[in-house]
């Protein structure tokens, strides 16, 4: 049987913005640097924290680079 990573629980937009977030940036320098709305970000940040399970950013952070998701 095969398991897919954890990876998979976010979409393509989702883990670029995720790749983003640990790089520091926030919602306006990401929606800037993709050229998306602020309001498309915001969404993607909320859908990447419930997918998540993390309660906040910094506890999204710590798990990104520990579950190896960025």
């Amino acid at each position: 049987m095969l398991f897919s990573k954890t990876k998979a629980i976010f979409s393509k937009s989702e883990l670029e913005v995720l790749k983003l977030m640990v790089q520091g940036l926030n919602s306006e320098s990401i929606a800037n640097q993709l050229f998306r709305s602020i309001h498309t970000i915001r969404n993607h940040r909320k859908n990447i924290l419930r997918k998540s399970g993390c309660l906040n950013v910094q506890e999204l952070l710590v798990k990104s680079v520990k579950e190896d998701w960025v």
